[in-house]
């Protein structure tokens, strides 16, 4: 862009990259543009209660900060990917990339992702199990961006869509070795109920099982932090559990004439 000193004065027959770095060109204090106003460094609309847009054409992007090699895209898994708006930074100049500040004694600060089920500006309802907003965590491999985990929020399977109800799905999801792709180890559905993909090991707090026998007694493990046991038999009326001495789980026998139960019966009748 050709370099202009001039205060209060018109950008009429600029041309250039559209691209503005530092203070550098054009320098100019103050100038208006149709509604909207550049003053030292902000930008305001004319208008009060304007709106100010930032539009690239095409497949372009918003820039805040230094790319480096990623001018256009960003490889993720050897795809190129583009966003209409991104924050750099090269050499950690800002340990914080993005802050969201507001000051409210009623409200906290909102991050919000909005689809509609539609590719034109018209509104289409959203459909079961349809993702509506997903965080990706990223790191440089060898030649690009590998995901490493993610996160997303999807409609969920059952429930109703529409004005009044919106059953949402929660989902963890982690990328295991040797893969490329984030798989889920943590769900939550709308009525609340969670999900692992895997069982929860007993050193967490679990049982380390994802099934159980329908009324069996349950017993430790074969060592400390072991899977849970369920004893075979659930056994029949009459039967006692019973050990098998160590290293074996106790099962449910009949038991002994004479035993525990006729003692038990002659100190009643003060035997």
């Amino acid at each position: 862009m050709a370099t202009n000193n001039a205060v209060n004065t018109s950008l009429a027959g600029q041309t250039g990259t559209g691209k503005f770095v530092g203070d550098t060109a054009p320098t100019m204090s103050n100038v208006t543009i149709n509604d909207i106003n550049i003053n030292t460094d902000t930008i305001s609309t004319v208008t009060t209660n304007g709106n100010l847009y930032l539009e690239p054409n095409g497949t372009g992007h918003v820039d805040v900060g230094d790319p480096g090699l990623e001018v256009g895209n960003i490889l993720i898994d050897g795809i190129a990917f583009n966003s209409r708006f991104r924050v750099n930074d090269i050499g950690n100049t800002a340990p914080a990339m993005v802050t969201i500040h507001k000051h409210s004694t009623t409200q906290e600060p909102l991050q919000i992702a909005a689809r509609s089920n539609s590719n034109t500006t018209a509104h289409a309802t959203v459909t079961a199990n349809m993702p509506l907003y997903s965080m990706y965590a990223t790191g440089w491999l060898n030649s690009y961006y590998g995901v490493f985990g993610q996160m997303r929020f999807s409609a969920d399977s059952t429930g109703t869509l529409a004005d009044g109800s919106a059953p949402g799905k929660l989902e963890l999801m982690v990328t295991p070795d040797g893969a490329v792709l984030p798989v889920t180890a943590l769900s939550i559905n709308n009525a609340g109920v969670t999900t692992l993909a895997n069982a929860l090991p007993v050193g967490s707090g679990g049982s380390g099982r994802t099934t159980a026998t329908a009324y069996a007694v349950i017993c430790g493990g074969t060592t400390s932090t072991g899977a849970q046991q369920s004893i075979a038999s659930v056994g029949t009326a009459g039967q006692v559990l019973t050990s098998n001495g160590a290293g074996a789980l106790p099962t449910f026998q009949t038991p002994a004439a004479g035993g525990a139960d006729a003692a038990f019966s002659f100190l009643l009748m003060g035997g």
